[in-house]
């Protein structure tokens, strides 16, 4: 059965621990951040690539980034995922 307005709000008081009379209580700003709150985004630290050696590993023959990538990912596995790579 597809979502209707109706459903979804419901399902997000639900979530946010609100029932409808409690919901009218509120003003628009309180309700909104009940209902969304704040995400915190942490940035990942990671170390720079080094291009230079990239460049330098390229210029063998036979040598691609696709191969770079292989022989990189399996040192890193917690890293970096590319979707279909």
């Amino acid at each position: 059965m597809p979502f209707s307005g109706r459903r979804t709000a419901s399902m997000s008081t639900a979530v946010a621990g609100l029932d409808w009379s409690t919901a009218a209580l509120l003003s628009d700003e309180e309700l909104e951040s009940r209902l969304y709150p704040p995400i915190e985004l942490v940035a990942a630290e990671r170390p720079a690539v080094d291009w230079a050696a990239v460049h330098t590993e390229l210029k063998r023959k036979g040598v691609t980034l696709s191969l770079l990538w292989e022989e990189y990912r399996p040192a890193r596995p917690q890293r970096v995922h590319l979707p279909g790579v």
